[in-house]
């Protein structure tokens, strides 16, 4: 008898030593996730599941960990041995979703989110998550049914407000995007990126005044905003303010000289203030940076045109066409580059060429 209670008492004291070192490695992972020791915190949380290859916590803290080391395709797998222990865990899902969406498989992350939704329809991160990634593959109404459906839960949060902007601005909807970021700023008054995003709205509704008066308030509120500047620039521009316009994107080239666009921006404001020769030195920066743009070509070629440098224009605009090979108004400039160079035959094919293009685009 005596014997049978040592064995009884040594098997429940292997247990308990079990649980303790089961949830010592588990707490300890946790202690180092926290301090952002997500490496320290794998390393634990996997010590963990090997006592309990069922535990789901460990694998989801796991998964956590691995997603913020952007070891996607581990965070994955943990999220889905989660799931197959548990198929109803909606956060697994979810993370998933988030997961996947950093491998931008957003297909696959709209279903994860669906299959969490299906199970707790009454969580709002469910929908904003999902219409980010329905957003990712242009689908615009999904994605503004999903901000809407969490502006529903969460009123209060600018997120919704934003994304939602942002789409309808995509969808040149800009009055509805700007009464969205209006409220967005109601919100959150200091939300610089909301007037930014509220002034883009304005610029294409042509509140080009408007559109000054967000980009300025954004750049109060946070003067090394590049962005700002360029576009504030570009309404500046549309409202004739050339100098104006120059000195907002020096300083957006300032902040960030490696922007192709703002560059060309600059050699558009040059162009009006007949710098010719300063746009063409913009121009070519801009190609330096990105020379995959037509319009990088296209606007140099035009500019030297007008220094009567044809060769260099027929260059450009050839080289717009290679880019973009349905390019009709780049055709018609090199036909006339090539007529004012005495090549008029060539010249000629591409008026033909011009029309063409034109013609089949009516179609």
């Amino acid at each position: 008898m005596r014997k049978e209670l040592i064995v009884i008492i040594v098997f429940f004291l292997t247990i308990n030593c079990y649980g303790q070192t089961r949830d010592n490695y588990y707490k300890n992972g946790l202690e180092k996730y926290d301090q952002k020791d997500y490496s320290g915190a794998i390393l634990d949380f996997t010590k963990s599941i090997e006592n309990n290859t069922n535990d789901t916590t460990a694998y989801f803290k796991r998964g956590n960990a691995k997603l913020d080391l952007k070891d996607y395709k581990g965070a994955v797998a943990d999220f889905t041995k989660v799931l197959e222990i548990n198929p109803n865990d909606v956060e697994a899902y979810e993370f998933r979703g988030i997961t996947k969406s950093c491998l931008n498989n957003y297909n696959e992350a709209i279903l994860d989110y669906s299959k969490a939704i299906e199970i707790n329809p009454d969580k709002s991160s469910l929908y904003i998550n999902r219409g980010i990634a329905r957003y990712d593959i242009q689908d615009y109404n999904g994605a503004i049914a999903d901000c809407t459906k969490f502006i529903e839960f969460e009123p209060k949060k600018e997120l919704g407000y934003d994304l939602r902007g942002q789409v309808k601005n995509d969808q040149q909807n800009f009055k509805e995007a700007l009464e969205d970021y209006t409220k967005e700023i109601n919100l959150n008054s200091n939300n610089q990126e909301a007037y930014y995003n509220r002034g883009i709205s304005k610029d294409n509704l042509l509140d080009y005044i408007g559109a000054i008066n967000d980009y300025t308030k954004a750049i109060e509120l946070n003067p090394n905003f590049e962005e700002a500047y360029s576009r504030r620039g570009v309404s500046k521009r549309k409202l004739k303010d050339y100098k104006g316009a120059i000195t907002d994107y020096n300083k957006s080239i300032e902040l960030n000289p490696n922007n192709a666009e703002t560059y060309f921006y600059r050699a558009i404001a040059k162009n009006y203030l007949q710098d010719k020769n300063g746009a063409i030195t913009d121009y070519s920066k801009a190609i330096e940076i990105n020379p995959k743009r037509e319009d990088f070509y296209y606007n140099r070629a035009i500019t030297k045109g007008m220094l009567k440098d044809y060769e260099g224009a027929i260059t450009d605009f050839t080289k717009a066409i290679e880019i973009y090979p349905n390019y009709a108004e780049a055709y018609y400039e090199r036909g006339r580059a090539k007529a004012k160079s005495k090549n008029f035959k060539d010249g000629f094919e591409d008026f033909e060429k011009a029309k063409e293009l034109k013609k089949n685009s009516k179609l």
